[in-house]
This record gives structure tokens, C-alpha cells and sequence, in this order.
């Protein structure tokens, strides 16, 4: 009888270890799927931010500018609540007093170096679709160099890729 009961005991607490485990197991996967949300809507949110403020730097965002952006969210090939996130933090952005780096800090932090270089192009896209490199936008481009962690003669190269591009 005595082995009957630490028989049952052993199979009861083996069980409850089992269940604890594949619970704690569940538990663990939410929250590595909500710290994921968490970096995806960073990396949006500052994404769209640093496009906003780069098209504003000279004070007015155009058309051309906007119509960069949202190329690029729709390229991305997000899902839709995705790419509306992007272009509704792209607005809120554009006239919201934080400033460029503010949003250079959500996105840097989950992104590549390769897609940082990739979207510092993108900014000198924005910034050549009006025609016109201007003073606030150059400062912009300079200090987005060290925001990003990328070599300073990526500034030199896009500034030779879009020269053609600029109205003198």
C-alpha cells in the first residue's frame, strides 16, 4: 500500500511539473511575441518618423516628399495595419515638436546596418524630390551619420547619386 500512494505522489508531482512546464512554456512565447510587436512598432513608428522630419526640414512637405514615403511602405510589403501605422506616424510626426532624433533612437536600435544605409538613401530621396537640398535638410543628413553608425563618406556618396537631382 505504501508503494501505491508514493507511486500516485511521483505520478501527481511529475504530472504538475509536466503542466507547470508547458505552461510557463505558453507563457514565455507570449511574451517573446509581445516584445516583438513592441521592436516591429519602434522600428515603424521611428521609421516613419525620421521620413516625416526629413521632409519637413525644410519647412514644407510636398507631394514628392510624401509620395517617397509611401513608396516605400508599400514596397516593404507590410500588411495593412502595418503600413497604416507608418503612414499615420508619418503624419503625426511631420508636425509634432520632437525632434529627428528622437525617432532616430525607436528605429536604429532594430534595424540593420544594411537598412540603415538602405533608408539613409531613401532620406536623400525625400530630400531630392523637391529639387533642392537645403540647409536644414544637409544638417539633417550629416547628423542622421552618426545616428545611424554609418561611415561618413556615405554622405559624399548619395550626395554625388542625387546631385543631378538638384535644381541649382
Amino acid at each position: 500500500m505504501e508503494y501505491v500512494i508514493v507511486a500516485v505522489a511521483l505520478v501527481v508531482a511529475i504530472a504538475a511539473w509536466v503542466i507547470s512546464g508547458m505552461k510557463a512554456k505558453k507563457e514565455l512565447e507570449a511574451a517573446r511575441k509581445d516584445r516583438a510587436e513592441i521592436y516591429r512598432s519602434c522600428f515603424l513608428r521611428g521609421l516613419a518618423g525620421i521620413l516625416a522630419k526629413m521632409a519637413k526640414a525644410d519647412g514644407t512637405v510636398t507631394l514628392e516628399e510624401v509620395n517617397v514615403a509611401s513608396k516605400l511602405f508599400n514596397d516593404m510589403g507590410l500588411p495593412d495595419k502595418d503600413r497604416e501605422l507608418c503612414y499615420d506616424s508619418f503624419k503625426v510626426a511631420k508636425d509634432t515638436n520632437l525632434p529627428m532624433s528622437y525617432y532616430a533612437s525607436l528605429f536604429a536600435p532594430y534595424s540593420t546596418k544594411e537598412s540603415r544605409k538602405l533608408i539613409y538613401e531613401i532620406l536623400w530621396d525625400i530630400t531630392a524630390a523637391d529639387g533642392k537640398l537645403d540647409p536644414g535638410e544637409a544638417n539633417a543628413l550629416k547628423e542622421l551619420i552618426s545616428w545611424f553608425t554609418l561611415e561618413p563618406s556615405e554622405y559624399d556618396r548619395n550626395e554625388k547619386r542625387c546631385s543631378g537631382r538638384f535644381v541649382s
